[in-house]
């Protein structure tokens, strides 16, 4: 209802769900994924969270929060483990 964003090289595994409103909380809001974000089969994005451009989240996570650029997050709910290595950012 409020949009999702996609932005360029962005993954999302299977059975994932994104949500743009909560009829259980009444949050709104747009989703944004930035470049290079990768999103781990069975998480759940929560209405307003941007995920942060290469960053990870890993598999069955509950994104309520932002998560920031370079970082690897998973969790229920999601917590940030560490920042990401010059390596594990992939470059496109």
């Amino acid at each position: 209802k409020y949009g999702i964003e996609l932005q360029d090289y962005v993954q999302i595994g299977s059975h994932c769900s994104l949500y743009s409103s909560s009829t259980i909380d009444n949050k709104k809001g747009k989703i944004l994924l930035k470049k290079n974000a990768r999103l781990g089969t069975h998480s759940v994005v929560a209405p307003g969270v941007t995920i942060g451009r290469n960053s990870i989240i890993g598999a069955f996570s509950f994104v309520n929060i932002d998560i920031p650029d370079n970082v690897l997050a998973y969790g229920i709910p999601v917590r940030i483990i560490r920042k990401l290595t010059k390596n594990e950012i992939a470059t496109f």
